[in-house]
């Protein structure tokens, strides 16, 4: 699993930042990868949730 420092892609695929920062948080990116995760949580919570109601 790659880390996900970039920004435009943790937002096309917040799934795969946050599993990235899940397997890399604690070394020395832990904080760069908060950085990028966070901000798109509520994206991928507003995705889920479209998701559950349309299908």
């Amino acid at each position: 699993m790659p880390s996900a420092t970039d920004t435009v892609e943790a937002a096309r695929r917040p799934e795969r930042a946050i599993l990235s920062a899940l397997t890399h948080g604690a070394g020395e990116l832990g904080g760069n990868l908060a950085a990028v995760v966070v901000p798109n949580l509520r994206d991928l919570e507003e995705t889920a949730r479209s998701t559950a109601i349309s299908g």
